[in-house]
């Protein structure tokens, strides 16, 4: 979870625009941020005097089982940067990433994931640039899905869209959104092929009070979703968030950072629907951090 308190600052600038995925990422975050009902999770981070950094995350959930990774990762001066995951499911992943080689604003990525027992069970390649207006990222999988998307910022205004193929099969589907920012608010709206309508509105209401609301429409099945969300900031090492849908499912958080480098977060989830039911959640997250 985190733990500083942050002004939100959503002025636009003259940098790349984000990337199409991160389209409406604000209003996603507050969504989902700390919002740990279910689990109980250690996390670790420390970092070795020659750069080397190391995350260790071990995970409890809400069935009993337990799962855990390990994280290394290690960047060079020139842009090039190591990370290594393995995971208590036999996985191991490593990826390779280097940014600005080819020209300013590119970056490439290379990620295969193998089992000791297996050998190699995905590949991956990225390849994303950024300019001053506009942002295109690009996906392969396995040598056989292949996902493209693309972002262009036009005063206020971020225009984009993505788009899915399978070597096999052919077009999977597409994605297309728009997105305005102004001093204290984004207003964000997506539709797919699916004739799935989304749209989201965050809204920086004051130093200490994010809000955010999201709400989706199917124009195929007249199916719609609704959800708000927030979070206040009682200072700089605590805050508190809550969240509800139109199922009357309330999320709510509280993160705390205790000392230096240690940082508690405390979530529940609950069916105000059915408050005598069994349908409620509580979430535990210690994290500790070596500075």
């Amino acid at each position: 979870p985190h733990t500083h308190l942050t002004f939100v600052d959503i002025h636009t600038n003259t940098m790349a625009p984000s990337k199409f995925g991160d389209l409406g990422k604000k209003v996603n975050d507050l969504f989902s941020d700390d919002f740990d009902a279910g689990n109980v999770t250690l996390k670790l981070k420390s970092n070795s005097a020659t750069g080397l950094g190391f995350k260790v995350e071990g995970t409890k959930d809400s069935k009993n089982a337990v799962s855990g990774k390990l994280e290394s990762t290690y960047a060079l001066a020139n842009g090039v940067a190591f990370k290594e995951t393995w995971k208590t499911s036999s996985v191991v992943t490593a990826e390779v990433s280097a940014k600005n080689q080819l020209a300013k604003g590119t970056k490439f990525v290379f990620e295969a994931g193998f089992s000791p027992s297996a050998g190699i069970k995905s590949q991956t390649l990225k390849a994303d640039y950024g300019a001053d207006k506009f942002y295109v990222d690009t996906k392969l999988a396995d040598y056989e899905n292949l996902s493209a998307g693309a972002t262009f910022s036009y005063s206020k205004f971020l225009f984009g869209a993505s788009g899915k193929f399978s070597v096999s099969k052919g077009f999977k589907g597409y994605e297309a959104g728009v997105s305005y920012t102004d001093k204290d608010v984004i207003v964000t709206s997506k539709i797919n092929e699916k004739d799935v309508l989304e749209g989201s509105v965050f809204h920086n209401a004051t130093p200490r009070i994010n809000a955010g609301v999201k709400f989706s429409f199917s124009r195929a099945t007249g199916n719609t979703t609704f959800g708000v969300a927030g979070v206040y900031s009682l200072d700089s090492t605590t805050k508190i968030k809550a969240k509800i849908d139109r199922s009357l499912n309330m999320g709510l958080a509280y993160t705390q950072n205790l000392n230096r480098g240690v940082t508690l977060g405390m979530s529940a989830n609950i069916n105000t629907a059915n408050l005598n039911g069994d349908g409620h959640s509580l979430g535990l997250v210690l994290g500790l951090e070596a500075l």
